[in-house]
């Protein structure tokens, strides 16, 4: 969780600097809940097209706020930008849990409210 306030805070600073001329995002904090069959697995956000990771919780999460992001402009590599493009308004997730597959993928998000998503884990 302190990981994932310090990404936050890093990126509302570049965002309001406007000294930085590179592509421009946009992030919003949003709230998630996530409950995993079985519970236990060790939840990521993973945040940008260089697959950084931010260690979100272990299952079930309730209410948890995360950066999501909902606008980019700028010149970037085509490879980039449809990633970006990808998880405008998502939340990028992997799940781990011993024994079982692991997780991947985009998650909905709702400016307005809590999203609930519950996400069954296949054994290995």
């Amino acid at each position: 969780m302190k990981n994932a306030a310090i990404l936050i805070l890093l990126i509302l600073l570049i965002t309001i600097s406007g000294c930085y001329t590179g592509p421009k995002y946009s992030f919003e904090i949003r709230k998630v809940t996530i409950e995993t069959q079985p519970a236990g697995a060790r939840v990521y956000q993973l945040n940008s097209a260089y697959r950084n990771e931010t260690f979100l919780g272990t299952t079930p999460i309730r209410e948890q706020p995360v950066s999501i992001l909902t606008y980019v402009k700028g010149k970037l590599s085509s490879t980039v930008v449809d990633w970006m493009s990808s998880q405008i308004q998502m939340l990028n997730i992997r799940i781990e849990k011993s024994g079982y597959e692991s997780y991947e993928g985009n998650l909905a998000t709702d400016p307005e409210k809590t999203t609930t998503h519950s996400i069954t884990l296949d054994h290995k």
